[in-house]
């Protein structure tokens, strides 16, 4: 749902309506299935598993076609908390179901490092999905893929669409979509400054909508784009805060992922971990390579080879490699 606040009314509206009609199972797996959607996006995660999980039970016999949104829903906590094979199978559960896979499937290729798979397939999920509300959460994941495959220009046109389609459809987490996007572009390309005022923006709105694990996200980039522009100050203030929002979520994906994509060119390294430069050693580092000098043991010249020899010591024979042209002596 593109509109949060209006799927959380309908949905809660739809739920009192199925407790009152017990016979029917179809309809009240389908509200368990939308309100597993709602519970994610508000960052009740545990209680959105639960729906999800008797949303498939419910909705599997007789099969409902509904059955494979319960069985993506899955995939999407699984992935999001980390549990990547269990994704996996989950996103193929909703394959054989008719359900499209993507762009769950996509974000986890990119989870477990396979990035070409990752781009191959946001390619192919927007090649098939013409214009549309759905296809805003679609350019969403693309901006995040093709970003961390360094396609910035590509990553670049598909931010612009989707903050072309975030102004003609007028939705609060369209808007919120595109802002974080552009940011994350911006700071891609080097223009901290602008990617500030974009993921500031991005933020807001996220709290607005009351959406924790987008608004973690969006401050660990802005921490980002802070350091980027030497304000380390507030770079820690918003990675301290993102840790804290995908800790308190259980989102193990981005808490790995979240580190590791600080190294890469244009983003910083999360707070608390060291950066050296070539040329800049630290202290104890400089006194250990001086150390190592003044007692390293010379190596013996490249033509010189290495042959065995045995030795006598206490009765015993100790086999020893020495330079060849050498003979070992007894050991007294």
């Amino acid at each position: 749902a593109c509109d949060l606040r209006r799927a959380a009314e309908w949905t809660e509206a739809l739920r009192r309506w199925c407790d009152d009609q017990p016979d029917l199972v179809p309809y009240r797996g389908q509200c368990m299935v939308h309100r597993s959607q709602v519970l994610l996006a508000q960052g009740s995660w545990a209680d959105a598993a639960t729906e999800a999980e008797l949303a498939c039970q419910r909705l599997a016999d007789p099969f409902h076609p509904a059955l494979g949104l319960a069985h993506y829903q899955r995939g999407e906590l699984h992935r999001l908390r980390g549990d990547l094979d269990a994704a996996a199978e989950a996103y193929r559960e909703a394959s054989r179901c008719g359900h499209d896979p993507d762009p769950g499937f996509a974000l986890l290729r990119l989870a477990q490092g396979d990035l070409v798979g990752a781009v191959r397939a946001a390619r192919r999920m927007l090649d098939e999905h013409g214009p549309g509300p759905a296809r805003c959460g679609l350019l969403a994941a693309a901006v995040e893929v093709h970003l961390a495959a360094g396609e910035t220009t590509a990553a670049r046109q598909l931010a612009e669409e989707l903050a072309s389609l975030a102004a003609a459809m007028g939705t609060e987490m369209i808007a919120a979509w595109a802002e974080y996007g552009r940011g994350t572009v911006l700071l891609a390309s080097g223009d901290a400054p602008s990617a500030i005022t974009a993921l500031r923006a991005a933020c807001k709105a996220w709290r607005d909508l009351q959406m924790p694990y987008e608004l973690a996200r969006t401050r660990f980039r802005l921490g980002l784009a802070y350091r980027a522009v030497g304000d380390n100050d507030a770079a820690d203030r918003e990675h301290d805060a993102a840790r804290a929002g995908f800790e308190s979520l259980g989102a193990a994906v981005d808490r790995v992922h979240g580190a590791g994509r600080a190294r890469s060119p244009y983003r910083a390294r999360m707070p608390g971990a060291t950066s050296r430069r070539r040329g800049q050693d630290q202290p104890r580092d400089r006194s250990r390579a001086r150390h190592q000098r003044a007692h390293r043991v010379p190596s013996p010249p490249e033509h010189v080879h290495e042959a065995r020899g045995d030795v006598a010591r206490g009765g015993d024979r100790v086999r020893l490699r020495v330079p060849h042209g050498l003979r070992p002596g007894r050991v007294v």
